[in-house]
């Protein structure tokens, strides 16, 4: 058989760096969800009146119609 060579892992400071940068960018993901969710729901807010009343006016008109 074989013999089994010992393996050594070397960690370097690389992967704290490495780490830091992506909790960094998580950080910056994270602010830029909620702005989006934000928006998106400032966006909202004007359809949905528009669609009541759109909703309203073409039940008026099938109530009309018949």
């Amino acid at each position: 058989m074989s013999k089994k060579n010992k393996v050594t892992i070397t960690r370097t400071d690389d992967f704290a760096e490495v780490e830091t940068e992506l909790a960094s960018a998580l950080e910056n993901l994270d602010d830029a969800n909620a702005r989006i969710e934000s928006l998106l729901r400032e966006q909202r807010q004007p359809e949905g009146d528009d669609a009541t009343e759109t909703t309203e006016s073409e039940t008026d008109m099938t109530q009309t119609e018949s």
